[in-house]
């Protein structure tokens, strides 16, 4: 019978016969680690699951372990600070290229011009598909 203080299954290094995982028979060396289910089956002995096997029986069923989920978490958190230094490199390069424009004279940006290498719409921005000449046509 179980102790109802101790948990339901419990990680061991050692086992009773016969000292191997239940899914892979991999064998108990004492530096390995099984998950004991307290359960043993006569003329079988102790059932164990390797802890590799049960990360295996875990992913089947779409458990993810908390050092993954944590990774995963840093490595969004990494991904979100890049996209918003993109995104501020980006602001400051068009507002670059929008100054660049404006300073050119009007009669230059007309579009009768190899310099022009866009238009600016109503609102300031830059409008790269109305150049009709420039550089980058």
């Amino acid at each position: 019978m179980t102790n109802p203080d101790q948990a339901k299954f419990q990680i061991v290094t050692s086992t009773l016969l016969p000292h191997k995982c239940l899914a892979c028979e991999g064998k108990a060396d004492g530096t390995k680690q099984f998950v004991d289910f307290g359960v043993s089956i006569d003329y079988e002995g102790a059932m164990y699951i390797c802890v590799s096997c049960a990360e295996e029986i875990a992913r089947t069923v779409s458990y993810i372990p908390p050092y993954e989920r944590d990774e995963a978490i840093l490595e969004n958190d990494r991904l979100r600070s890049d996209l918003i230094e993109s995104e501020e490199r980006v602001r400051s390069l068009t507002d670059t290229f929008v100054s660049f424009n404006m300073s050119i004279p009007d009669d230059r940006r007309s579009g009768d011009s190899d310099v022009e290498l866009f238009k600016v719409d109503e609102a300031g921005k830059p409008d790269f598909e109305a150049a009709e000449s420039g550089p980058f046509k």
